[in-house]
């Protein structure tokens, strides 16, 4: 995978404090990021969500994203939300949504090179990164833009609710050989939605 996005730069095995306690995270760097002559330039972000089971570098591992996002002027973060479903616990034993929407969030427009706004942030996952994409999106909208889920639940409650979104339907299982396939076609409808760099 290194060789696929070689013009990128990958930060991986960190982590950051959030809710949770210390969190373990993956950005991509776009091309030329640590360029001097290009020290003042800013990035929009996708924040990859992974599914249950998953971890911080479950999309690069699994999909050739890190290949597709070669060329495009976007910073990836993935961060481990273990087991959680994006959801704070009514118990307070688990506060991944605030690690999430709020921790990570401040974290990477402190550390990172972003343009620090709602306009600039998207969301993409799979499984249950897809749900946490919508869910987070929908109750944090003044932190993220749009979202694109892969294989999450919702359709028929976004209708039911009147809430506006493009649903496409393919056919392919609940695994890799899927999400991979439509990955890059997720990329492109977030960079839509967001602002460019500025």
């Amino acid at each position: 995978m290194a060789s696929e996005m070689s013009e990128n730069l990958r930060q991986s095995g960190q982590t950051f404090p959030s809710a949770l306690g210390a969190t373990r995270y993956t950005a991509i760097l776009p091309e030329g990021y640590d360029d001097p002559s290009r020290s003042r330039r800013r990035y929009p972000v996708i924040y990859l969500l992974h599914g249950i089971g998953g971890h911080e570098d479950e999309w690069l591992q699994g999909s050739r994203i890190g290949e597709y996002v070669v060329g495009r002027d976007l910073i990836l973060v993935g961060a481990d939300a273990a087991q959680r479903c994006y959801l704070d616990s009514h118990d307070g034993t688990s506060a991944c949504e605030t690690m999430a929407a709020r921790d990570l969030v401040a974290f990477v427009d402190t550390t990172y090179r972003t343009i620090p706004r709602k306009e600039a942030r998207g969301l993409m996952g799979l499984s249950m990164g897809g749900y946490g994409a919508l869910y987070l999106s929908l109750r944090h909208s003044t932190t993220f833009q749009a979202a694109a889920s892969l294989s999450g639940a919702f359709h028929h409650y976004l209708l039911a609710f009147g809430i506006a979104h493009q649903y496409d339907e393919y056919p392919g299982g609940h695994a890799w050989p899927f999400w991979n396939a439509h990955a890059a076609e997720c990329l492109d409808f977030l960079a839509n939605y967001l602002v460019d760099a500025s």
